[in-house]
C-alpha cells in the first residue's frame, strides 16, 4: 500500500503543472472571438443573462488583450447590459470598447436607437478623438493576418502527448505485475509442494504485492488516458476555432486622397 501512494504521488506531481498552465492559458483572439459569436446568438435567442455571462467569462480570460476582438466583445456586452436595463454597466463597457479604439462604430441594423445615442454620448466624453494615421500612397496588399495563438498552446500540445505516453508505461507496468503474480504464484505452488513452506509464504506475500501493484498500474493508465483525450479534445476545439476565425477573415479596401489600403476584418 505505502508504494502504491508513492506512485499515485509521483503521478500527480508529475501532470498536475501540465494540467494547471492549459487550464490557466490565457484565451487566444479566435476563442476570444468564438465566444463573442456564442453570446451573439445568445442575444439572437432572447437570453441576454446568458450573453452576459458569456462575455464576462471571455473578457476575464483574455487578460489585457487589447486587439479588435476584444474591442468588439466590450460592445456586445454592453448592448447585452442595456437589454437587462443595467445602463451604468453599459456605458463602462462601451468606454472600454472605446478607450480601445476611439473610431468604434456599432452597427446600425443590431443596436436600438437609445444603444447608439448612449454609445455616441461615452465617445463625445471622451474628448475628441485622436489624428488618422496618414495614408499610403497606392494599395497595400498585405496578406491576412495568422489567427495569433497563446502561450499556452505549446504547453497543451506537451501535456497531451506526455500523459498519453505516461498512461501507457503504467499499464505496462500492470501488465508486467500482473505477469509476475502469476509466475510468482507458481513459484509458491511448487516450494509448498516440495516441503519449504516458509519459502512458499514469502512468495504468496510478493504475489499479493503485485496485485496491488497491478490494479495500481492499470487503474493510473485509465486515469492518464482519459486526461489525455481531454488535451486532444481541447486542443482540437482550439485549432477548429482558429480556422474559424481566420475563415471569416475578407478584405476590405480604404480609400483616401492619397491612395488606396487594403485592411482585413471579419465578416
Amino acid at each position: 500500500m505505502q508504494m502504491n501512494r508513492v506512485l499515485f504521488g509521483l503521478i500527480a506531481c508529475l501532470l498536475c503543472p501540465w494540467l494547471l498552465a492549459a487550464a490557466q492559458a490565457a484565451e487566444s483572439p479566435a476563442e476570444l472571438q468564438a465566444r463573442v459569436n456564442d453570446a451573439v446568438n445568445a442575444m439572437n435567442n432572447l437570453d441576454y443573462d446568458q450573453a452576459v455571462k458569456i462575455l464576462e467569462t471571455a473578457l476575464a480570460e483574455a487578460g489585457n488583450y487589447a486587439g479588435p476582438e476584444a474591442v468588439e466583445a466590450h460592445k456586445q456586452l454592453g448592448l447585452a447590459y442595456l437589454a437587462v436595463r443595467k445602463q451604468d454597466q453599459a456605458a463602462d463597457q462601451f468606454r472600454q470598447a472605446l478607450t480601445l479604439d476611439r473610431r468604434a462604430l456599432l452597427d446600425p441594423d443590431v443596436a436600438s436607437p437609445a444603444a447608439i445615442e448612449l454609445f455616441e454620448g461615452v465617445r463625445k466624453s471622451l474628448g475628441a478623438l485622436p489624428p488618422a494615421p496618414p495614408a499610403t500612397a497606392g494599395i497595400a496588399a498585405a496578406p491576412p493576418p495568422a489567427v495569433a495563438t497563446n502561450a499556452g498552446d505549446a504547453g497543451l500540445t506537451f501535456g497531451k502527448w506526455f500523459t498519453l505516453s505516461l498512461g501507457a508505461v503504467a499499464v505496462g507496468g500492470g501488465v508486467f505485475c500482473t505477469a509476475s503474480a502469476a509466475a510468482t504464484a507458481k513459484a509458491a505452488v511448487h516450494q509448498q509442494n516440495i516441503g519449504h513452506p516458509n519459502t512458499s509464504r514469502r512468495l504468496k506475500a510478493w504475489v499479493t504485492r503485485f496485485d496491488d501493484y497491478s490494479i495500481a498500474g492499470y487503474a493510473s493508465g485509465v486515469a492518464l488516458w482519459g486526461v489525455s483525450g481531454a488535451l486532444f479534445g481541447i486542443d482540437a476545439k482550439r485549432a477548429a476555432r482558429r480556422a474559424e476565425s481566420a475563415s471569416a477573415l475578407v478584405p476590405t479596401l480604404t480609400l483616401s486622397a492619397d491612395g488606396a489600403a487594403v485592411a482585413w476584418r471579419f465578416r
